[in-house]
């Protein structure tokens, strides 16, 4: 009977050779890979070299996940006569998207589709026959390390609304969302004019935790802005940021990693410029023109106008604009624009006045405002 001779070469991660025992002839390669969960082939690869006059057998593929207590079969590769197994214990899944083979000096077990259980640590056993006619043996690890992919993250605003909200309203944005693996974080970016601002700095990111039923992680982040009235009409986007993406600039269109919200209505009243009143043509009048008057204010929902001549109630007009034809002496005063609008359930109200002098031809003529 032979005797069995064990070697256990030194592995080394990421290089492409282990280290070479001197006891026994035969080598064995395996090389650390990465591999993207979902329909991303890989190979988990065994390369042999034998020395001059040894006989290889077999080589025993088995794995070792995380929560195991130790190596199990997963295929068998024969060399006389040629054929692959797979190992008793392997599950119909595992098969479906795998497959396994001997290529020139080399075997594999290559993965269709990569799922979590996965990764893992893989060592292959190779029996064979020395030069010294004994029994063999070799052994050589390498691991599958798992990289994901973040998912599609949801995007809520609180207080929520379906209308709008005030000026100086703090409204709090929180992007939720599974990060992939290793675990990857979140961008913000504000568009005002479609315009992206990276907000990320303004945000609060929290830890990662385990995203139930995958191998991947889920984050929360956090993002609280005073509203402005220069975000009516603004939207916000969280997108997922992860080493095997591309970083978002917030300048790509929204894909799978990312959510975007509506258009935000900001409710606002009057600033201090308001209203602006003006009349046209500028400059003198005289009997007989016809001027305009234009108040405008910069509000939102927008103000309505009201006119009056000398705080006349009688002579009320609405809009913004008050056409006086065929001017006469009589005609001239103090024109005052009453702007209104409602936010919140408040009302607010500023007013401005221009002065209007009538003159005839050959008189002096001025105009105040």
């Amino acid at each position: 009977m032979m005797n069995v001779q064990v070697c256990t070469r030194r592995h080394v991660t990421d290089v492409f050779f282990s280290g070479v025992s001197h006891v026994c002839g035969l080598t064995l390669i395996t090389t650390d890979r990465k591999a993207t969960k979902g329909p991303h082939p890989v190979d988990v690869q065994c390369e042999y070299v034998l020395a001059s006059g040894e006989t290889l057998f077999s080589i025993t593929m088995s794995r070792k996940r995380a929560p195991d207590t130790g190596f199990t079969d997963i295929a068998v590769f024969r060399f006389n006569p040629y054929s692959s197994l797979y190992g008793q214990g392997v599950t119909q899944n595992f098969k479906d998207r795998t497959t396994i083979m001997i290529v020139g000096a080399s075997t594999f077990v290559r993965f269709d589709r990569v799922e979590c259980e996965d990764e893992a640590a893989y060592k292959c056993t190779a029996s064979y026959q020395t030069v010294g006619n004994t029994l063999g043996q070799e052994e050589a690890v390498m691991n599958l390390h798992l990289l994901a992919e973040p998912l599609t993250p949801t995007i809520t605003l609180s207080p929520p609304t379906s209308t709008g909200y005030t000026e100086g309203q703090q409204v709090e944005f929180l992007c939720q969302g599974a990060v992939g693996k290793p675990a990857g974080d979140f961008l913000w970016f504000r568009y005002r004019d479609n315009t992206p601002v990276d907000v990320t700095s303004l945000a609060r990111l929290n830890p990662p935790y385990p995203s139930t039923g995958t191998c991947t992680s889920e984050r929360i982040s956090q993002l609280a802005l005073n509203m402005s009235r220069l975000d009516n009409g603004m939207t916000i986007r969280c997108a997922a940021n992860h080493t095997i993406l591309t970083k978002p600039t917030g300048f790509e269109r929204c894909n799978s990693t990312c959510r975007q919200t509506d258009t935000i209505t900001v409710f606002y009243s009057f600033s201090g410029r308001d209203p602006d009143v003006s009349k046209s043509p500028f400059g003198g009048t005289h009997t007989g023109d016809t001027v305009t008057l234009k108040c405008n204010a910069v509000t939102n929902p927008p103000a309505t106008y009201t006119w009056r001549k000398d705080g006349s109630v009688n002579s009320t007009s609405s809009g913004d604009k008050l056409i006086l034809s065929n001017l006469q002496i009589e005609d001239s005063g103090t024109y005052t624009c009453l702007a209104t609008n409602v936010v919140g359930g408040m009302t607010y109200s500023v007013s401005k006045s221009l002065n209007i002098n009538v003159g005839e031809y050959g008189r002096l003529v001025s105009l105040y405002i």
